[in-house]
């Protein structure tokens, strides 16, 4: 996916497995913001849960993104 450009109000997840397993997410308070520099953050080490995480936090209209560090790929998740 290309990179997007997320909105404020969307939720970002970074992922990165290179030592151990890490979710670090938190809402878009910058339109384009890439990461949480400066921003508030969360930290879970279960997917299962950030991801549970990520759709509580994300209102209606919004968006979830999942950014892996590691391959610098990105994901759109789906919100119910």
């Amino acid at each position: 996916m290309t990179p997007p450009a997320p909105v404020v109000g969307d939720v970002l997840i970074l992922r990165t497995t290179k030592s151990f397993c890490i979710h670090a997410l938190g809402v878009v308070e910058i339109a384009g913001q890439v990461d949480f520099a400066g921003h508030p953050v969360t930290l879970i080490s279960d997917p299962a849960h950030a991801l549970a995480q990520a759709r509580h936090l994300c209102t209606s209209g919004h968006a979830i993104y999942l950014r892996d560090l590691d391959t610098e790929t990105w994901t759109a998740i789906g919100v119910e």
